[in-house]
């Protein structure tokens, strides 16, 4: 299923998309609660939807089942929002408590970059953080050039979002912890130095490229996310990124050094994940910064990532 969040003038609503329509699931919670045997309520937040567990995958399945059957379609009227083209999409979670990215997680990308590579058993995921109330944007949002930094790249990756609690979780386990997946664009600022006269330290290399990472509007999540039961086992899609709707990356997912179940794991040797967080799994080759004459992006722009079997994230760029 494709669940997202849809900004409405009554505030943001929790939308089931079935083909190009979006349906208002709370409110379809309320009209076919009595009617079919496994409905209950359903919140009109994402994470509450999380927390609600399978409870709330199994009313959203049976909401959906009954809205491709057709039997009364005017029933449900009251919760149709509109064709999806029509409608202005949030981020699929607008509230996540953490935000979690992996660096280096594709051989290639490593390459280009003039890091190392070794072996995946002599390593461990690269694990950071971006920060979610200033950077976290959604489809058809603006990636803004910062005044103080103009040399800006993108990323596109495969995003996990977290649907139940847990810690030291089992690669075998790990897959039961994922709620869905969706796109995202980690927006870098490379090779950030603010102070130009600043001379290098020790550990600057990693200090600036930390920072180039969570300046506003650097992480675009969406358009929705799709239930982790609409793909088997491990997700081997294929994905890519358009700028000008020229093709700069062009990748597989199952192409990642550490796949989604392995990342969960470690992960939560180190933390409890939360429903709501969101894993951002790393990005393949094909930034711009690596290219022979390097490329960034440019007020005016429009960058695309698109994963096969969730969707189409669109951000235009903007001067901030």
């Amino acid at each position: 299923m494709k669940i997202g969040t849809v900004e409405s003038g009554k505030g943001h609503i929790l939308a089931l998309i079935i083909d190009d329509k979006a349906f208002d699931l709370a409110t379809c919670s309320k009209v076919l609660e009595g009617r079919l045997s496994n409905i209950s309520a359903l919140p009109d937040n994402m994470m509450d939807f999380l927390y609600l567990g399978l409870k709330a995958v199994d009313t959203a399945k049976e909401i959906k089942a009954f809205i491709e059957d057709k039997k009364e379609p005017s029933l449900l009227s009251p919760a149709y929002l509109g064709e999806v083209s029509q409608l202005k999409f949030k981020p699929p979670i607008t509230n996540s408590r953490k935000l979690l990215c992996l660096a280096g997680n594709y051989l290639d990308h490593i390459e280009e970059s003039g890091m190392i590579a070794v072996l995946k058993e002599e390593t461990n995921p690269r694990v950071f953080l971006k920060p979610v109330s200033t950077g976290l944007i959604g489809p058809g949002d603006a990636i803004k050039i910062p005044k103080t930094w103009p040399a800006i790249d993108w990323e596109a990756e495969l995003a996990v979002i977290i649907g139940k609690r847990g810690k030291y979780i089992p690669e075998s386990e790990a897959l039961q912890y994922v709620a869905g997946y969706t796109c995202f664009n980690d927006v870098s600022g490379r090779n950030l130095c603010l102070n130009g006269k600043r001379k290098e330290r020790n550990g600057d290399w990693y200090y600036d490229w930390y920072h180039g990472k969570c300046m506003d509007t650097f992480a675009s999540l969406g358009p929705w996310m799709v239930t982790e039961d609409e793909f088997v086992g491990l997700p081997d899609l294929r994905m890519s990124l358009r700028v000008n709707g020229v093709t700069k990356q062009d990748a597989r997912t199952s192409d990642m050094l550490f796949r989604v179940h392995e990342i969960i794991s470690f992960i939560s040797q180190i933390m409890t994940l939360e429903p709501g967080d969101v894993i951002a799994t790393g990005t393949p080759a094909g930034v711009g910064v690596s290219k022979d004459v390097p490329e960034f992006l440019k007020p005016g722009d429009q960058v695309d990532v698109e994963i096969e079997g969730i969707g189409l994230l669109t951000n235009p760029v903007i001067a901030e």
